[in-house]
């Protein structure tokens, strides 16, 4: 992963005022963002939290800060947007949030009993709902060939790695009997790395939803990709919530085909991403694809097994 040098300088304080002055700055190193983060508590005791984006990244820096606004303003559970600072001489941009209190579900959810842990998805499931209220009318690419593309140029460099992963026939066999489904589907803002390590807790509440780094537009059902490949790891039962909070516990029918398409269409991103920038995560990527494989019987079928027993994790 790429690291660059500190970019907080006390030069770059002093031309933010909100900065300076102020009582202390701690970095943080946690994740696998490459923008340079910065918990801040200011003379009055207000505490932030900041993030420097390279310059480059203007126009998506912006735009997340537009969406948190957006968020913020329709009642949803993001960090409140306080301040965003344009400064292209020194190559960077900055982004001030209000500081979330509490840890993320990573950390915090296996404290909890496993009734505690499917409320906390459930409600979790009422916050996606709300960020796919949020529409593109401007988007001029369907969802259908917007995925197939990208899901065809990671099949490409699959079959051009020496990556041996017999299983690989059944998952595309799967995709290719479902592809169709992608035809025609919703085009809404998507969070697209939405799971626990992006949400946090505080004395047992859902306190926020953060890291809209990621954000991209398609259909809402693809942003719980994240529950095959991390969430259900973390934790069964609010894998279960996120779900019934989501549909409000009217799950359609549809929606399992939609699911399992995406879980299937993931692995092999999940495989050549990880060969490529997480090299020292090999092992923990291939129980993770494995897992999937098995929650669904070498995609035999289409709903998890975690969910079709799920009264054995309530």
């Amino acid at each position: 992963m790429e690291v660059f040098h500190v970019r907080l300088t006390d030069d770059i304080i002093q031309k933010v005022p909100l900065l300076c002055p102020a009582k202390s700055f701690t970095q943080i190193t946690k994740g696998f963002s490459l923008e340079e983060k910065w918990q801040v508590i200011t003379e009055s005791g207000d505490i932030l939290f900041l993030k420097i984006y390279d310059f480059a990244r203007l126009d998506t820096a912006k735009s997340v800060y537009k969406y948190l606004e957006y968020f913020e303003q329709i009642g949803s559970l993001v960090p409140k947007p306080i301040q965003f600072i344009e400064l292209p001489k020194d190559s960077i941009c900055i982004q001030i949030v209000s500081s979330i209190n509490g840890v993320d579900g990573e950390e915090s959810l296996h404290h909890f009993s496993s009734d505690t842990q499917y409320k906390l998805g459930y409600h979790a499931g009422k916050e996606l709902k709300k960020l796919h209220s949020l529409s593109d009318p401007s988007s001029l690419q369907t969802w259908e060939d917007y995925k197939l593309n990208k899901h065809n140029r990671y099949l490409q460099l699959f079959s051009e790695s020496t990556i041996s992963f017999p299983e690989i026939n059944d998952i595309l066999h799967f995709i290719d009997q479902h592809i169709h489904l992608l035809k025609d589907r919703p085009v809404r803002f998507l969070h697209d790395d939405f799971h626990p390590s992006n949400i946090i807790f505080n004395e047992g509440e859902l306190a926020a939803v953060i890291d809209f780094d990621r954000f991209e537009w398609g259909d809402p059902y693809h942003d719980f990709h994240k529950v095959a490949l991390f969430t259900s790891e973390i934790s069964k039962p609010f894998s279960i919530g996120q779900i019934d909070g989501y549909f409000s516990d009217n799950i359609p029918d549809e929606f399992w085909q939609y699911y399992t398409l995406y879980a299937a269409m993931i692995i092999p991103s999940d495989i050549i991403w990880s060969y490529k920038t997480t090299p020292h995560l090999i092992e923990t990527m291939w129980k993770r694809v494995y897992r999937i494989l098995e929650d669904h019987d070498n995609f035999k079928n289409i709903i998890p097994s975690w969910y079709v027993n799920k009264i054995n994790h309530l």
